[in-house]
């Protein structure tokens, strides 16, 4: 699963991710309401999208497929720890679509910057990332 890269919230480009397809099923995440829900959708390079209220692109279609389907998540963050846990854009989304994705699922995280020491208000619900690439290093945790 990978998202949909977005400029206004100065993340990493996904953009050329996207190629993992030519040999991978991929989806994106599409958020259904303002509760916390997230489902994923399968990814079609001509498929139809839309930017969200929050500046997102998300798929129209709702060609759902099952969390549990799903072997690797990516997951947008705007810090991270060098424990493996992430601040978020604060919704909890991906938290709550992780905790229905099988126990096997990996998650990577994607960040400009290298680790700070300690996020101190991690959430019991928090999931922490396996992984995280930056320019400089892979972290594994």
């Amino acid at each position: 699963m990978l998202y949909m890269s977005s400029q206004n919230h100065q993340e990493l480009p996904t953009d050329t991710l996207f190629s993992l397809s030519d040999h991978h099923r991929v989806c994106v995440p599409k958020v259904i309401d303002k509760n916390g829900v997230m489902e994923a959708v399968m990814w079609d390079k001509n498929m139809p999208t839309s930017t969200n209220e929050w500046g997102i692109k998300e798929p129209l279609s709702e060609a759902y497929i099952s969390p549990e389907n799903i072997d690797t998540v990516v997951v947008p963050l705007l810090c991270f720890d060098t424990a493996g846990h992430r601040v978020g854009f604060g919704k909890g989304y991906y938290d709550r679509f992780l905790e229905r994705c099988s126990k096997e699922v990996k998650t990577v995280g994607l960040s400009y910057f290298e680790p700070v020491d300690n996020i101190t208000d991690v959430e019991t619900t928090d999931v922490p990332l396996d992984i995280v690439i930056t320019p400089k290093n892979i972290y594994r945790f």
